[in-house]
């Protein structure tokens, strides 16, 4: 909701399974109904379920990819930096 209103971030850390709205759905929604630059912004899928199925949803879906949970912090930091530098 801060997106549609101007909020920009650098990289999104979206959890796949949320209460009101999946990751997934969210993720698209970014992807479709949001302007520049907001629609680009690289979003890093969180999910604990490692089924290949789920995984390939997150990219289709328009994630630009998935880390498993539990996750290694030193890891993580490292796909942010990738985005942000």
């Amino acid at each position: 909701e801060a997106m549609r209103h101007g909020a920009q971030y650098d990289v999104i850390l979206m959890d796949v399974q949320m209460p009101e709205m999946d990751g997934l759905t969210c993720a698209r929604k970014i992807r479709t109904e949001l302007p520049e630059p907001q629609c680009s912004t690289p979003i890093i899928a969180l999910t604990a379920k490692s089924d290949k199925e789920e995984l390939a949803q997150c990219l289709d879906f328009g994630m630009n990819e998935c880390m498993l949970k539990p996750f290694n912090s030193h890891l993580l930091v490292k796909r942010l930096l990738a985005y942000v530098s």
